[in-house]
């Protein structure tokens, strides 16, 4: 559920702002408006909001059924009815094609979609749910992630893309370069390797003293007891 709060602050990008602040200077200057007003200058009805506003441009932007110029004053209007036939008419204007298509036309996204839509993208660009949960003004976390966020068409590509990062991978070495970058390594001469004991680092028993590189894998090179194979991170050398 939505916190009851008075106001609540939404940061929106670059683009809608400029069209709200040109949509205000050419409507009603005062601040102290409404934005989105009725033509008396109150609050829009959600049915003529629906009826006036939302239908129509889902129809123009080719969401609900669809408008076409065949010539001059011809205009055909398609649109699904509730058996999922096509159904098609001429026009004389592009105004009274959008309006067929609004009154007769079955399904179509509703306004509240946008939220979830909003949600879902913001989730997928990686904005921590906290923050996603605060701009949409819900309670609960849980609200904002099972209620509002759904599964993107393209998500098995961003998965595969999350595991094909250079940084993830270990392209094989030859022994002039792992010997360079130090991930072949072993005691200097009159060095002696560590006894075993815990390993603050991994917070292991036994220690593992020095690495080679086998197959694009960092391995050990001397292994103590129950003792894991190091994982090597990009950027650190192994010594």
């Amino acid at each position: 559920m939505n916190v009851r709060l008075p106001t609540r602050t939404v940061p929106i990008p670059g683009f809608p702002a400029e069209a709200l602040h040109r949509h205000r200077d050419e409507t009603e200057p005062d601040g102290r408006v409404l934005v989105f007003a009725d033509r008396d200058g109150g609050p829009q009805r959600r049915s003529n909001f629906r009826r006036r506003v939302w239908l129509p441009s889902l129809v123009r932007a080719g969401l609900l059924g669809r408008v076409t110029q065949l010539g001059e004053r011809r205009w055909l209007a398609v649109w699904p009815d509730q058996a999922g036939s096509e159904q098609r008419a001429e026009f004389t204007s592009e105004a009274a094609a959008v309006a067929r298509v609004v009154t007769l036309a079955y399904g179509g996204l509703r306004f509240h979609d946008l939220r979830h839509s909003y949600a879902t993208w913001l989730i997928t660009d990686r904005v921590p749910v906290n923050l996603v949960q605060r701009v949409l003004g819900h309670e609960q976390a849980s609200t904002t992630l099972n209620r509002y966020t759904h599964t993107p068409d393209d998500y098995t590509d961003r998965v595969r893309r999350s595991f094909a990062d250079d940084l993830l991978t270990f392209p094989p070495l030859d022994p002039e370069s792992a010997s360079e970058t130090g991930l072949e390594s072993s005691p200097e001469q009159g060095e002696k390797a560590p006894e075993e004991g815990d390993d603050p680092r991994r917070g292991e028993t036994g220690v593992v003293y020095g690495a080679r590189l086998r197959g694009g894998r960092a391995e050990p090179a001397q292994r103590s007891r129950g003792v894991q194979p190091p994982r090597v991170c990009p950027g650190h050398r192994i010594r």
